[in-house]
């Protein structure tokens, strides 16, 4: 196996917090040699049972959390944008055996995204375990390599100057959209300070600042709160006041919504939406 470049995390979770989040997400101890079937696994599950949410960043300090609180946040079932996901679920994955780096991923923004590459048995795939949309599968880094899934699937290109390109069918769409773009070349958490401040600090950044995103994803659905407007995968679209919102975040996503209700009033009303 090659082994990809330090990320800077490797220590960073012990044993017993790696256990606490495979009980977190239902999801089995690692067997030895860990493959793609554990985990695609432990990526369902986490995407299933962790929420994609930017309720941490519009209700807590204005700066990137520390390590300690991504840790706490991800233990506690409430997770957060990629720049809390992603890097543990490095972490994790390098502490259950895998070879596993950070990339720096262009989307609306240069490089305002951290993704994750894996290295296995010679083989690298990209994966992105923290986005609005279901990665439910990691793909290898071969042009043409895709996954498809009921209302969704998505696939790996190259572009006209050489790097990564991952192309999907918007919800609801069947026109493939280049989504991210990338170099596949790890890069170390302390490359990632200057993206992290800016999510942060700059609302101008991504549309973090500017509007609420809450989203969890399963095998053939999922859930997803953008704003007024709420979705189940699938199914219709339907506008929605803050009592409203509450009401579908208590319905979809039980285990995180006592923690996230709080926030989840304290950003509408931070953001002035006006009840409808």
């Amino acid at each position: 196996m090659t082994t990809l470049p330090p990320t800077g995390l490797e220590g960073w979770l012990s044993p017993r917090q790696v256990a606490a989040y495979l009980a977190l997400t239902g999801t089995p101890a690692p067997p030895r040699k860990p493959g793609l079937d554990y985990l695609h696994q432990l990526l369902a599950n986490s995407y299933a049972r962790v929420p994609f949410q930017n309720l941490t960043l519009l209700c807590g300090p204005e700066h990137p959390p520390s390590l300690d609180r991504i840790a706490r946040d991800m233990l506690a079932g409430i997770g957060g944008l990629c720049t809390t996901i992603n890097p543990f679920l490095c972490a994790l994955l390098q502490s259950v055996g895998y070879s596993v780096g950070m990339l720096r991923v262009s989307m609306a923004q240069p490089d305002c995204h951290i993704g994750l590459l894996l290295s296995l048995h010679g083989q690298r795939y990209w994966l992105d375990a923290a986005n609005g949309f279901p990665y439910l599968r990691c793909l290898a880094l071969k042009p043409g390599a895709g996954y498809h899934q009921p209302h969704f699937s998505y696939t790996i290109g190259r572009s006209n100057s050489g790097d990564w390109q991952l192309a999907q069918t918007p919800l609801g769409s069947r026109d493939l959209v280049v989504n991210q773009r990338f170099r596949a070349v790890p890069v170390n958490y302390a490359g990632f300070r200057r993206m992290r401040r800016l999510h942060y600090s700059d609302p101008s950044y991504g549309p973090f600042q500017l509007g609420i995103r809450i989203n969890c994803w399963y095998h053939g659905g999922g859930h997803v709160l953008r704003d007024h407007i709420v979705l189940d995968l699938g199914g219709q679209p339907q506008r929605v006041d803050r009592d409203g919102a509450v009401r579908w975040l208590q319905q979809s996503m039980p285990r995180a919504a006592g923690r996230l209700e709080p926030m989840l009033h304290r950003a509408w009303d931070r953001l002035n939406m006006a009840q409808t």
